[in-house]
């Protein structure tokens, strides 16, 4: 199933504005077990504080979660063993255990998928804040300080045999800091 939602809201007056929304998504991935979900947010604001001067801000920040599990790996993944594996091998046995087969060394991707579970939690926060000076009808001075930061956390556990766990819990974070300052000139010459 799949669930897309969405609002927006925006405002303001002469010298104030504004804008905020949301909106949220979720998936599920036609492999049993897999999903997508994403949340994100955003808000701009803008205010003439005097005639010649002006202040702003962007913010925006999204989070998601998926939920995976190996699909494409060329010798374990799931559709990989779908294919491969023989197809005279039973999902499960008689007795409940998974199925195997006695000639080729191949997971049975159904216990794959029962026994794999992989989550990866992603955040994103982008914003900016502006101050702008009109000192001329043409010339104007601006500075800007903006931030992109970007948090990843990967979990994944695989149980295929019981006495053997493969476990790895991975975090990433990039950010980045952006600071501009800057003089313009508009020249609108007519001829």
């Amino acid at each position: 199933a799949i669930h897309n939602y969405y609002l927006e809201v925006s405002g303001g007056t002469d010298d104030i504005s504004f804008s905020a929304s949301g909106g949220y998504y979720s998936q599920d991935g036609i492999i049993k077990g897999t999903s997508m979900d994403r949340l994100t947010l955003r808000l701009n604001g803008e205010s003439k504080i005097r005639r010649n001067l002006t202040i702003g801000f962007n913010i925006s920040y999204s989070q998601s979660q998926r939920s995976t599990i190996d699909e494409n790996g060329e010798s374990w993944g799931v559709l990989s063993t779908a294919v491969r594996l023989e197809p005279t091998v039973p999902v499960r046995n008689n007795d409940g255990t998974f199925g195997s087969s006695p000639f080729v060394d191949i997971n049975n991707p159904v216990a794959t998928i029962f026994y794999s579970d992989e989550k990866t939690k992603s955040q994103n926060i982008v914003g900016n804040a502006y101050l702008r000076s009109d000192i001329s009808k043409d010339l104007f001075f601006g500075t800007s300080f903006g931030v992109d930061m970007i948090i990843n956390d990967y979990y994944r556990v695989c149980l295929l045999n019981p006495n053997h766990a493969h476990n790895f819990i991975c975090g990433l974070t990039g950010k980045m800091f952006i600071s501009v300052t800057f003089i313009s000139f508009n020249s609108n010459e007519t001829k």
